[in-house]
């Protein structure tokens, strides 16, 4: 067998093993603490040692072999207690996402701590694209270890926004969005100075129930919700699209971003999807950023900002539209929408 396969195969057999753990742990905790589970797997690690290998080994080198067990306590044991109390608390995979960004963690700590070099790539940024407020820890290590941050998880500004903000004021770095209408506002913003800009338009789709009253959507289905007319995602931010949560969320994000007001942003349906959003200035003019709608174009302007480079992006051609529409939200039909910004005032 070719050894760069069997290399391969072996290292995906273990990341299936230990990402079943996640799952067996978190069903072990119903009728087991976090410290029996450890010493049944300790038990079990014992056993399979006996089996490799039935005979006594003699200690050459005591003060290694205490350093050795030393060692063993406080990193194997430690982390596998402190991964069965994180179980107890949060889901399977929450756990699994923030155990999954330890090499992240480790090379900052290798660096920090050894002096470790490390590859110039590694500075770019810190790209922080996981679900849910899980997304929050990584991104406040990634900003205290002084590393720009391209982010596109707006759950972790929505729940700790002022925490985030705080740091990075602290820290002095730059935090670039990547959520498209985000980004099309930070680019915007660059035709003038803040203290010029009068309010910013985040645009939305609609979602695939535009148009249809409170009364019809009571009988759509979720398949009729997982069928967005214009970009292509993930299932649970496709059905927030649907219901606008996604706009009310992004709001906030926008809030926290620019350090603006609910009262300083506007919300308009635009069902073709070319401007991703506006920034409207004082003296009346609006700037906005048109583009097809293909979300590698925003992850690419974060990554390389401030420069531009060429991408593979289908080009915008205005004359494949006829015509480009703005409608003013339904917060009637789509209430998720009303209670973001009542959220957001308080």
């Amino acid at each position: 067998m070719n050894p760069t396969f069997a290399a391969h195969a072996a290292a995906i057999l273990t990341i299936l093993i230990w990402g079943a753990t996640f799952t067996s742990t978190k069903v072990l905790l119903q009728a087991f603490a976090p410290i029996e589970i450890l010493f049944l797997r300790f038990l079990l690690g014992a056993c399979a040692l006996l089996l490799a290998c039935p005979r006594l080994l003699h200690v050459r080198d005591r003060r290694r072999e205490v350093t050795c067990a030393l060692a063993g306590l406080c990193g194997v044991t430690l982390y596998f207690l402190l991964e069965n109390i994180a179980l107890s608390y949060s889901t399977a995979s929450n756990v699994g996402v923030l155990v999954g960004i330890s090499p992240f963690l480790t090379a900052l700590l290798a660096r920090i701590v050894l002096g470790e070099s490390l590859h110039p790539g590694f500075f770019v940024g810190f790209v922080c694209a996981m679900s849910g407020i899980a997304g929050l820890k990584p991104t406040l290590a990634a900003i205290h270890a002084r590393h720009n941050l391209a982010l596109a998880n707006k759950e972790t500004l929505v729940c700790g926004g002022e925490l985030v903000r705080n740091a990075i004021r602290k820290n002095g770095v730059t935090m670039l969005p990547v959520d498209s209408e985000h980004s099309a506002i930070f680019q915007s913003l660059r035709a003038g100075r803040r203290d010029e800009v009068s309010r910013l338009i985040l645009t939305c789709s609609g979602g695939p129930f535009f148009g249809r009253s409170f009364e019809e959507l009571e009988k759509v289905t979720p398949a009729e919700a997982l069928r967005h007319p214009s970009w292509r995602m993930g299932p649970k931010i496709t059905v927030d699209c649907a219901t606008l949560m996604n706009k009310g969320l992004e709001l906030i994000e926008a809030m926290c971003l620019f350090e603006v007001g609910p009262e300083d942003i506007e919300i308009v349906i635009h069902r073709e999807s070319v401007f991703h959003s506006f920034a409207a200035f004082r003296d009346g003019a609006v700037i906005g950023q048109a583009a097809s709608p293909d979300m590698r174009l925003a992850i690419q302007y974060a990554l390389t900002y401030p420069e531009r480079i060429e991408s593979d992006v289908k080009p915008l051609s205005f004359t494949d539209y006829g015509r480009l529409t703005f409608y003013a939200p339904d917060e009637k039909a789509f209430p998720c929408l009303a209670l973001a910004k009542e959220a957001a005032r308080r």
